[in-house]
C-alpha cells in the first residue's frame, strides 16, 4: 500500500490519471474529469481537489473534496473515463489532516463489510495467482477475502474464467454470472 502526502516521492505509474492527480494534490489545485459510477451508463463531470491518492490491492483510489457538492468523495482512478485536467488558476487550501491515514481506514472499514468466499478449481493458475495475493486456500479450494468494490474484483475473477466460482455474496455471484 502506498500513500501520497505532501512531499511524498515520485511515484511512477502507467496510468495518466494518476500522474495529473498526484501533480494537482501536490500543488493543492483542482482537477475536472469524467467519471462512472456503477450501475449508471452515462458518466458525470466531477471537479475535485484531490486531497490523498493510495494503492491498496492494486487498486487506485482517490479521497479528494468535491467542489460542487463540498463534500469530500472517494473516488476510484480505474472509474475514470478520460484523463483529468487540472484547472489552471484553481486552488483548493485543505484544513491540515492525515488524509491519507483518513482514505487508508475508509478502505479498510470497508473491506470489513465486504468478505467474499470463492471456490478455486485445484492445480489451476487461477489458484497458484490467487493465494500468492490473498494467502491459502481452505483444503476444499475455496478462499475468503476481503474486497472494496464488487464490480473491481468481478472484473478481476473473470480472467481466470470457469476456475473461479463466486459462493458469495450474491452481488459477486450475479456480477461473475453476467460477465
Amino acid at each position: 500500500q502506498m500513500c501520497i502526502r505532501d512531499r511524498a516521492p515520485r511515484i511512477h505509474t502507467s496510468n495518466d490519471a494518476f500522474d495529473v492527480l498526484e501533480e494537482t494534490l501536490q500543488r493543492q489545485g483542482v482537477a475536472r474529469f469524467l467519471y462512472l459510477k456503477p450501475g449508471e451508463t452515462d458518466p458525470a463531470e466531477r471537479t475535485v481537489a484531490p486531497l490523498a491518492l493510495t494503492n491498496r490491492h492494486g487498486i487506485w483510489h482517490m479521497l479528494g473534496h468535491d467542489v460542487d457538492v463540498n463534500q469530500q468523495r472517494t473516488f476510484l482512478l480505474s472509474r475514470m473515463v478520460n484523463t483529468p485536467q487540472k484547472l489552471p488558476n484553481r486552488t483548493f487550501e485543505a484544513d491540515p489532516a492525515d488524509y491519507s491515514e483518513q482514505l487508508e481506514a475508509e478502505l479498510i472499514a470497508l473491506e470489513s463489510q465486504n468478505v467474499a468466499v470463492l471456490h478455486v478449481d485445484a492445480d489451476s493458475d487461477a489458484r497458484t495467482r490467487l493465494s500468492a495475493i490473498y494467502g491459502p486456500l481452505s483444503a476444499e479450494g475455496e478462499l475468503e477475502l476481503r474486497f472494496s468494490d464488487v464490480n473491481i474484483l468481478a472484473d478481476e475473477l473473470t480472467e481466470f474464467g470457469d476456475s473461479v466460482r463466486a459462493v458469495s455474496p450474491s452481488a459477486l455471484v450475479d456480477a461473475l454470472g453476467a460477465r
